[in-house]
């Protein structure tokens, strides 16, 4: 999911589960409950009025379209973005593509002592196996610690060890028989140049560890007393220090993560949690210089399992250190931490709505294209959709994440997308790292009592702005794109998008009514899609 850059403070609760909308100018209701149409009867409610909707069902045995509005307009998408950045990664690096980021030894050996340097050279692994299960598959949960702060209460953090690419390493190097490095490590960062066009507030690396996150969770105690806090990872980087106050239960959760004016290692925690909630309330800290973190836990990592290093473990990345890019020698390979399959990174990233996911994606398109500016990549969603027999032109975007306004797309692109993946063989996968209506992901708490329930896998779609003029908030878009499997038997593709609709003075209130609408909407389509 996608907040506005220009955000206001009360609109960035938005935040990120979000689901997505579908109705409008079908006609209003008839009098006869009998006839009533479910979703005409949403898209025109009052708070739709002066929103523009847009919504194509198609059947996917026939081609037949079975509902249409406004098919082959511009809609600002939100996250559907995300179906084009990752279904053309997808395609260009495949699904069982694995990340490998090696270690490398510079300099020579004396006994089990490397006078040099190592260096691990980032490839752009969105979870350097922080979230991988035993079985190989990514972890997630329905509401991503990257949506803790924008959603208060509602972050849930993953049980896997954020460090647990970075042990695996350090175990490897110490397995190849060094024992000290009479040097310092390095972190080679120079896949692609540090990115923020896409996300100024997230920028984008080739090295990232837990998302580049701190997660810092809030135990309440007593009305009156202080929480407790605990934060991972734990690392030389940063410590967390503070107080929290614990409040009456009802009470709104507020709570701040800032560096200490005078010592930038130390977090300083802040703010109110209210008594009585059931499990540790997460808030996250964004580190601020990813490759220099990513050092300190390499080095740490490496002295638990052994390998000692002289230089100190803080401190800046030392990159006037690294070689050339072309003078890696295969035989002073030392580690290499191997990643699940790529289709299990677009499922966490569609499942959740992963911003960095999404946005990394595009970087590594650009790499694909002997490129370091991410946004070159986004050339590679043109060549895509023409393989695919897509018209290009449906389809105009700024980043991977669909973070702006700027950011266009149709109903008939989409479906046309959503339609061509059922004709691949590796379909069944990629309709598997939908959210699932009532389940998992964006979706989980949507139409839960449903008898559509688990019937729809269909990814999100937000995107929300400051109105400074009547101080409230505004989704410029909410979007549902994906699959229904009817009730009827039939197997539809739709798209279901509304742009501009003003939220209530509690937008949090308002985007969970958008959800509900939503859920409605798939719903009402499952259980007579209409010809």
């Amino acid at each position: 999911m996608s907040i506005s850059r220009s955000v206001n403070r009360r609109a960035a609760v938005v935040g990120a589960l979000l689901v997505a909308s579908v109705v409008a100018s079908l006609g209003p209701a008839t009098a006869d409950a009998r006839n009533r149409d479910p979703v005409a009867d949403i898209m025109n409610q009052a708070k739709y009025q002066r929103s523009r909707w847009g919504l194509l069902v198609t059947d996917l045995a026939t081609g037949k379209t079975l509902r249409s509005l406004n098919p082959d307009q511009y809609f600002v998408p939100g996250s559907n973005a995300k179906l084009f950045s990752l279904s053309t990664a997808w395609d260009v690096l495949g699904p069982d593509h694995r990340f490998t980021t090696p270690v490398f030894r510079q300099g020579t050996m004396r006994g089990s002592t490397l006078d040099g340097n190592l260096v691990l050279v980032a490839q752009g692994d969105l979870t350097m196996g922080g979230r991988t299960k035993p079985d190989g598959t990514v972890d997630f949960t329905n509401f991503d610690h990257n949506d803790a702060n924008a959603l208060p209460g509602f972050g849930e953090l993953t049980p896997e060890d954020p460090l647990a690419g970075l042990n695996d390493i350090a175990a490897q190097v110490k397995a190849s028989g060094i024992n000290h490095v009479d040097g310092d490590v390095v972190i080679d960062d120079r896949l692609f140049t540090k990115d923020t066009a896409q996300n100024a507030q997230q920028p984008t690396y080739p090295i990232i560890v837990n998302d580049n996150l701190i997660d810092i969770t809030v135990t309440p105690t007593t009305n009156g007393k202080p929480a407790t806090f605990d934060y991972r990872p734990k690392t030389a980087t940063y410590t967390v220090e503070g107080t929290v106050d614990t409040v009456a239960t009802g009470s709104p959760i507020s709570l701040q993560a800032t560096t200490s004016p005078t010592q930038p290692q130390v977090i300083i925690i802040s703010g109110q949690v209210p008594e009585g909630w059931s499990t540790p309330i997460v808030h996250t800290f964004q580190v601020e210089d990813p490759p220099a973190f990513a050092r300190t836990a390499l080095i740490e990592a490496l002295d638990r399992a052994g390998v000692t290093v002289a230089a100190p473990a803080t401190g800046p990345n030392p990159d006037n250190l690294l070689p050339p890019t072309t003078s890696y020698i295969p035989n002073t390979r030392v580690a290499a931490y191997v990643s699940p399959v790529f289709s299990e990174y677009v499922k966490l990233i569609l499942k959740v709505s992963l911003n960095m996911g999404a946005n990394l994606s595009v970087c590594l398109l650009a790499v694909e294209q002997h490129q370091t500016d991410c946004l070159a990549g986004l050339s590679s969603i043109a060549d895509f959709l023409t393989r695919a027999g897509i018209d290009p032109g449906g389809v105009a975007l700024g980043d991977g994440q669909g973070a702006t306004s700027n950011d266009l797309y149709t109903p008939e692109t989409t479906v046309d997308l959503l339609t061509y993946w059922t004709h691949r063989p590796d379909f069944d996968r990629f309709r598997a790292t939908l959210p699932v209506l009532g389940v998992d992901g964006s979706l989980a708490i949507v139409a839960t009592t449903s008898p559509a329930k688990g019937h729809v896998a269909a990814k999100t779609g937000t995107l929300a702005g400051g109105d400074f003029v009547n101080d409230r908030a505004v989704l410029y878009a909410k979007a549902l794109a994906g699959y229904i499997d009817a009730r009827d038997g039939r197997h539809l593709s739709f798209i279901a998008v509304v742009n501009n609709s003003p939220l209530p003075p509690d937008p949090t209130t308002g985007v969970l009514d958008a959800n509900n609408d939503l859920g409605a909407i798939a719903a009402a389509i499952w259980n007579k899609p209409k010809s």
